[in-house]
């Protein structure tokens, strides 16, 4: 009786070992699984964190050239801020400049009218002068002439000696010359005429190259 159940424990106990070894060659195959998915995963993570530092750097690459990008915009911002600033300046100064020679162009204009109104005048006054001139020798030559007619009729026997005589007055009478124009105030108007056209016309080409300046700037 004893006997059987010795018999019947080793049997008991072999079944036990039988799967005991089976359990552990499963848990083997399974560890063994484990560590092949635990070293594909540590490639894996390997390959992540390459990955990713790849792209980390990227984006510090990329962060540093948008921050130089960055100061190099303000710094052309600033330069074309300044750029902008004196444009302006300068753009005032030529307004005022354009604005000086448009003025200079009407005081030319008004300084040439005046001269020549002055020129025209001073002719006809010249003219006048001249013209009273040459009434007043007529007159006198007109009030000459009946006395000597009186003379000769006294003096019927000295006629050749009168008619020598006055013959010199008469040519004296009629080669009176009218005053001549003052050359002088005449030559030194001209003058001034041509220093006048002389300004007008600079002042016009500078006019236009400020009109073209101008012209520029408004269409920057």
């Amino acid at each position: 009786m004893e006997y059987f159940k010795t018999d019947k424990n080793l049997t008991n106990v072999q079944s036990i070992n039988t799967d005991l070894a089976s359990d552990r060659m499963l848990l083997e195959s399974r560890k063994n699984q484990l560590l092949k998915r635990l070293k594909e995963n540590n490639i894996d993570f390997k390959r992540i964190n390459n990955v990713h530092k790849r792209i980390q750097n990227r984006i510090e690459k990329e962060k540093q050239l948008g921050e130089d990008n960055c100061q190099r915009y303000k710094e052309e911002l600033k330069k074309l801020q300044n750029t902008l600033n004196a444009d302006n300046e300068t753009f005032e100064i030529f307004k005022k400049n354009l604005l000086n020679r448009e003025l200079l162009i009407d005081d030319v204009k008004s300084l040439l009218t005046d001269g020549i109104k002055n020129y025209i005048n001073r002719d006809q006054k010249e003219e006048e002068k001249s013209e009273m001139l040459d009434a007043t020798e007529e007159n006198d030559t007109s009030e000459t002439t009946p006395q000597l007619k009186v003379s000769t009729e006294e003096k019927s026997g000295k006629r050749e000696n009168e008619a020598e005589t006055d013959a010199p007055v008469e040519n004296k009478a009629t080669k009176k010359k009218a005053p001549e124009k003052s050359a002088p105030i005449e030559d030194e108007l001209m003058v001034e005429l041509r220093k006048r056209k002389l300004l007008h016309q600079i002042a016009q080409e500078e006019n236009a190259l400020l009109t073209k300046y101008y012209q520029y700037l408004n269409s920057r």
